[in-house]
């Protein structure tokens, strides 16, 4: 296969990858942010199996594979087994900031991290040229999905595809780290297990995730 054609589909992934990080944004629904988070996680692996193949490295490979089982499968399982149907269809109540003035900061932010990628990326290989920037976007937007999230569970996946913008920028510049790449794997399924029985436990007790609601729970517990 053309190492054009391996850079190409690379960049699809990459444009891909940012999208559905400015779509994860803009969701209000959890289902939904779900589902973004797992296609995420398969844009991911695609430009890892993309690079396994240009560079004929099997640790891409392995991390491809992994990234697929816990990212796109184990994890999204736990998740939607740890709340009832009801709150996976549920609407956020509110943002700290809406949906519009959000996808404006975004935009903003993304074009920060082509900024402070660009230096670097222009004198490095093309793989790294195009993930660096793109999986510094994604952790700075996930930062800030963060920060506005006002529900438990869309904060958890916030983290959580903010890890994924950590490991789109790793795989083109770490080309061999197996070990780290499996450590990081089960890590995020041990914490999900731990999260997905809290928002279980949190659920079923008081029947809403909302972060406000459950610091209310904690004042009025110390009084």
């Amino acid at each position: 296969m053309p190492i054009s054609l391996l850079h190409g589909l690379n960049a699809l992934a990459a444009a891909l990858f940012l999208i559905t990080t400015f779509m994860f944004l803009a969701s209000r629904q959890t289902a939904a942010s779900l589902s973004l988070y797992v296609r995420q996680g398969l844009l991911l692996s695609a430009s890892a199996l993309v690079q396994a193949y240009a560079l004929h490295s099997l640790d891409l490979l392995l991390f491809a594979v992994i990234t697929v089982i816990a990212k796109a499968v184990v994890i999204p399982w736990m998740l939607r087994r740890s709340l009832a149907p009801s709150f996976q269809s549920r609407r956020e109540a509110e943002l700290a900031v809406s949906v519009p003035t959000s996808l404006l900061i975004a935009i903003a932010v993304s074009l920060v991290a082509y900024t402070i990628a660009q230096p670097l990326g222009g004198t490095m290989p093309s793989f790294i040229a195009v993930n660096l920037p793109v999986g510094l976007a994604g952790l700075l937007i996930s930062i800030y999905a963060l920060s506005v999230r006002r529900e438990a569970l869309p904060q958890f996946l916030s983290l959580l595809m903010l890890d994924n913008g950590v490991f789109f920028a790793g795989v083109a510049i770490a080309t061999t780290s197996p070990v780290w790449e499996l450590a990081a794997a089960l890590e995020a399924i041990i914490v999900t297990v731990i999260v997905a029985l809290l928002f279980r436990a949190i659920s079923e007790r008081i029947g809403t995730t909302h972060v406000g609601r459950l610091s209310g729970l904690r004042e009025e517990g110390s009084r």
